[in-house]
């Protein structure tokens, strides 16, 4: 049964108008008496539908319509509905429905059915804001306008596109492979959403679209030097918050990959064997997933002191999600500036926690540490991946030849790893990378 409904942004008409498709119309201001003939005129309207006009008829056409019925005198109006209405149905809606109405329809239908919860609501309607920006740029109005060399331009503008929100945007830095594929995958459910339930024709918008795995994205994100690090963990201790700051320590001294550091909080002390005194990093299986890196993921790591007093120390145990303390700290400093060492005004936050992991395998395989012990430490399925993606040997500027490399990454992780916190480590020089 149709009913009208207060809403923020106005008075809106809802209704369940067939089978598994609800229908939203958006009013304005009306007084009661308005409201009561604008309901008669939609009920109406509706009932002069054929199911396959109620099927594919969009929400602009149907409010245009009841406007129509309005004007009729009352008499009028029931012969017109028992009649039926004289409308010319198009034999493909996806030629007729534009973007604009589909989107807004689409995400009250995913509310609605898949019960999704506020947060989860939000992060949808982001995906989506950012398709109809993308849309309205390449004035893409209707459904039909949609081809997949269209699509796959979208990944080639999206790679660079930034909202004024994304606090963190670094010039020349891609978007992730992760949240291009969520996006991907947003849009292309609600085109299957308009296939099954709107009867759209499928006209494959996304066939042969190909997105960047994330090991092929993540090979874009380069280590830090040991000075680099150095400097890094002065800025962090200089913003004054502990848990940001012993987080960061714990993922540049296990490798560890955020998801592998929430195991840690969430199943601390239990985590550590007390037998070995390892440090334990998930249980094979974590995700219920065969195959892959999943498989892999289970690993133990050693202990070192300073790992220990992370771990002591408390800051980072809690009931929280690491991911969203992180991203709410980089937002919050993303604009603090300092001097560097020629004077000039620099970010402390540019850069990518995950450079973090990328440090820990490149510091240690300079350092001259096996790749499989590496590859063990980060979880990987094989050392193709270590090294490939994360292994990169780093030269140290000043230090002959492959010993002076080595020696100086063993005396930097030393310091890291013995005695952080009694006497923190000072940059000592630049790499030549």
């Amino acid at each position: 049964m149709a009913k009208i409904v207060n809403k923020v942004h106005g008075l809106q008409l809802v209704d369940t108008i067939s089978k598994g498709r609800r229908i939203y119309l958006h009013m304005g201001d009306l007084n009661k008496t308005e409201q009561k003939e604008w309901l008669r005129s939609y009920d109406l309207t509706v009932s002069g539908l054929t199911h396959a006009q109620r099927e594919t008829v969009s929400s602009v056409d149907l409010k245009e319509m009841v406007s129509k019925m309005m004007l009729l005198e009352k008499p009028a109006q029931i012969e017109q509905a028992v009649r039926g209405l004289a409308i010319q149905t198009a034999k493909d809606p996806g030629a007729v429905t534009r973007w604009a109405d589909l989107i807004p329809e689409f995400l009250a239908w995913q509310k609605v059915a898949l019960e999704c919860g506020p947060a989860q609501q939000s992060h949808r309607e982001a995906f989506m804001e950012i398709i109809k920006t993308f849309l309205k740029e390449e004035n893409i109005e209707y459904y039909n306008d949609l081809d997949s060399d269209q699509t796959a331009k979208f990944i080639q503008w999206r790679k660079t596109y930034r909202r004024d929100t994304d606090h963190r945007h670094v010039e020349g830095r891609e978007v992730s492979a992760s949240a291009l594929r969520h996006e991907i995958q947003a849009w292309k459910k609600m085109v299957d959403w308009a296939i099954s339930k709107k009867k759209f024709h499928d006209h494959k918008p996304f066939f042969g679209i190909r997105i960047l795995t994330t090991v092929t994205n993540t090979a874009t994100i380069s280590p830090l030097s040991i000075s680099e690090v150095e400097k890094l963990f002065k800025q962090i201790r200089d913003l004054g918050n502990e848990k940001f700051h012993d987080l960061a320590l714990l993922a540049y001294l296990t490798g560890c990959e955020i998801m592998a550091m929430q195991f840690i909080v969430d199943n601390h002390p239990n985590c550590i064997d007390k037998q070995t005194g390892m440090l334990r990093v998930f249980a094979r299986q974590v995700s219920g997933k065969s195959g892959g890196k999943t498989d892999n993921r289970g690993r133990e790591l050693e202990i070192t002191p300073t790992v220990k007093a992370v771990l002591d120390r408390g800051n980072i145990l809690g009931k929280y999600k690491i991911h969203n303390f992180i991203a709410n700290v980089f937002k919050r400093n993303w604009n603090l500036e300092q001097n560097d060492n020629d004077g000039k005004k620099i970010k402390r936050m540019e850069w990518h926690f995950h450079q973090l992991r990328h440090s820990f395998a490149s510091h240690h395989l300079s350092a001259g540490v096996p790749l499989e012990v590496i590859s063990n430490a980060c979880g990987h399925a094989d050392i193709t991946t270590t090294r490939n993606v994360y292994g990169k040997f780093l030269p140290v500027k000043g230090k002959k030849g492959v010993q002076g490399m080595i020696d100086a990454h063993k005396e930097h992780l030393a310091a890291f790893n013995e005695s952080y916190f009694t006497s923190p480590p000072k940059s000592k020089g630049k790499s030549s990378n």
